[in-house]
């Protein structure tokens, strides 16, 4: 075996040893090309670029409540996939009680729709770095190794050993130009007889170079270019589901505080019904009060119970569902903090509250003279918006209708391709191979010769005229019909997006309107419940007057908080639906500003 023969023996061996890696290296490498594409991907849509991370932690707060709070699990999958063991967190072992921002992250974390939407991106990304990669220069490697053994009669037995090593690369151009190249190399010994051995060496390279139908960048490049707008799609779509979960989750922790609030309702009502029954018993008892009237209190009372308990049982699996909905177990001890309720009165007291103290007699009291006011923006919110600036909004912030506007170019797109593949195609090329190969029967030959004169070559022209197209001019008329739906398809979303923001203008401007009718209500029924007490006490009405002031009172509360709560969630809708609510994938959000955004438009 010659110097040389080792030297490239050795040369394709450290590229072969040097192309390995391990398991670990491949997953590192998948999760870098991804977050690169989706970060160039955020880019080219005017996106904010935001890390997404698709790890699943050993230590998520789902285990960590499971193993501190002792909660009963079916198997160690279902608290993490990881069997990692993790530290008791001792500050989890008692009730935990959590803000709004706090939930919008755990639920990020936590949350399996959420993780999904996640993966989801990044196999859009995996799949466009697998497009990508068909431009790329590509290199393939492989070894081999094998003995033989063979006899014929009246010869001696022949066994000799064969390796060969071969190294590759191909090449895909956007114009459509492919080139792929191959060096072999071949060791061949013989274990018997004389024991010759030789090596030998082969190179190849061809060429296609395409002229008419299927080149150009705009043919060639189109399945790459069609999956960078595909990730662009998908992260268009993210953003609008994060920004629908964002209104989820936040309907979903303000439905535990409202629930929490009736409970709280019910409880003050049944002791309401509880003392006027005893009090109701005691003045039957003494004559001033018909016996009829205190059935009437007692079977308010039971009335009153049942719904407390009603609302026990109503608050215990509003708030099972809430801690599901975060990702956590139903039974975990994790609590929305009250004074999120408390700081939304406050902020919807601000506008909506009723600043009228005495009923005005004001116009006319025949009814066929009376005029009715429709409801005004007098005492509007900070985010409610007249329908045209609403509007104008949102055709600047709609992913979805961007998305729309774009499959529209791509379907364009596709009608050239189509007219492409109705031409002629013509393609050129060329090979070339030279070298010699060697086996272990052919060992006794020598080395084999590795001299460009003694090479192999051809050229190619490949000509396929254009007489049958009936596949390709069917597929061309049908890309003007799959046009022409992609432009109905975007004027659909232009007309459901107008709907959706008149819509939810209106919507918030009524809850608002109600916000204020039901603190005028709430009013009322308080002051309507003392007077009854107290008339009550000095015999001047009857127990279905108390009775039904009391049951005003009870209705006026919780609607009230139901109309805060509703409003609240209106707010978010809207900016939902108008595409300015910004979140990021940790969790993190913050609100459209209004003031400035009129300021930047004047």
């Amino acid at each position: 075996m010659t110097k040389r023969f080792i030297y490239v023996l050795a040369i394709v061996a450290c590229a072969c040893l040097c192309g390995c890696k391990s398991p670990s290296d491949w997953f590192k490498e998948a999760d870098e090309k991804a977050a690169a594409h989706l970060t160039s991907a955020q880019m080219r849509a005017g996106l904010k670029v935001d890390e997404i991370n698709v790890d699943n932690p050993a230590d998520t707060l789902r285990r960590r409540l499971i193993e501190a709070q002792g909660l009963k699990i079916d198997d160690s999958l279902a608290a993490t996939s990881s069997k990692e063991e993790i530290p008791v967190d001792e500050k989890l072992k008692d009730p935990i009680y959590i803000s709004l921002e706090d939930a919008l992250k755990i639920a990020a974390a936590e949350n399996r729709e959420f993780r999904s939407k996640k993966e989801e991106l990044y196999k859009s990304a995996l799949a466009l770095d697998l497009e990508a990669h068909n431009f790329r220069t590509t290199f393939s490697g492989m070894m081999s190794s094998r003995v033989s053994t063979s006899q014929t009669e009246g010869e001696d037995r022949s066994t000799g050993n064969d390796n060969k090593f071969k190294l590759g690369a191909s090449q895909k151009f956007k114009n459509g130009t492919e080139l792929t190249s191959n060096v072999a190399v071949d060791l061949a010994k013989m274990l018997t007889a004389e024991k010759e051995s030789a090596w030998g060496i082969v190179a190849d390279a061809s060429i296609t170079i395409p002229l008419l139908r299927g080149s150009g960048r705009f043919v060639v490049e189109e399945p790459l270019i069609q999956a960078e707008r595909s990730l662009v799609y998908s992260l268009r779509d993210f953003e609008q589901f994060k920004r629908n979960f964002i209104v989820n989750i936040s309907s979903s922790y303000f439905n535990v505080l409202l629930a929490e609030r009736q409970l709280r309702n019910q409880d003050e009502n049944y002791k309401r019904a509880v003392a006027s029954t005893r009090r109701s018993r005691r003045l039957a008892d003494a004559g001033r009060l018909q016996e009829y009237e205190f059935d009437q209190s007692y079977q308010n009372e039971l009335d009153a119970r049942n719904s407390w308990v009603a609302a026990y049982s109503k608050y215990d699996g509003v708030l099972e569902n809430f801690r599901v909905t975060l990702g956590l177990p139903p039974d975990a001890k994790v609590f929305p903090l009250e004074s999120e309720l408390e700081k939304l009165q406050n902020y919807t007291e601000g506008f909506a509250a009723d600043k009228q103290e005495k009923y005005e007699a004001e116009g006319a009291i025949d009814w066929e003279k009376i005029e009715l006011k429709k409801p005004d923006n007098r005492n509007k919110g900070p985010l409610e918006l007249e329908e045209a600036i609403a509007l104008q909004i949102a055709f600047e912030n709609r992913l979805d209708l961007q998305t729309a506007r774009d499959r529209v170019e791509d379907s364009e797109r596709k009608l050239r391709i189509a007219a492409d593949n109705l031409r002629a195609e013509v393609t050129i090329g060329g090979s070339a191979s030279m070298g010699e190969s060697r086996s272990y029967g052919s060992a006794n030959q020598g080395n084999g010769d590795f001299k460009p004169k003694y090479g192999s070559y051809s050229a190619l022209l490949n000509i396929d005229l254009p007489l049958n197209r009936t596949t390709e001019r069917n597929a061309y008329r049908n890309a003007f019909f799959t046009y022409d739906s992609s432009v109905r398809s975007y004027q659909e979303v232009e007309d459901n997006l107008k709907k959706e923001v008149y819509n939810i203008v209106r919507s918030i401007r009524e809850t608002r309107e109600t916000l204020t009718i039901q603190f005028r209500a709430l009013s009322l029924a308080q002051r309507r419940v003392e007077s009854m007490d107290i008339l009550m006490q000095a015999g001047r009405v009857d127990m279905t007057d108390v009775l039904s002031a009391q049951q005003s009172l009870l209705t006026a509360q919780n609607s009230l908080y139901s109309a805060i709560v509703n409003y609240r969630i209106r707010e978010l809708e809207l900016q939902s639906k108008l595409g300015v609510l910004d979140v990021t994938a940790a969790g993190t959000w913050f609100e459209f500003d209004p003031k400035q955004y009129l300021e930047s438009v004047e």
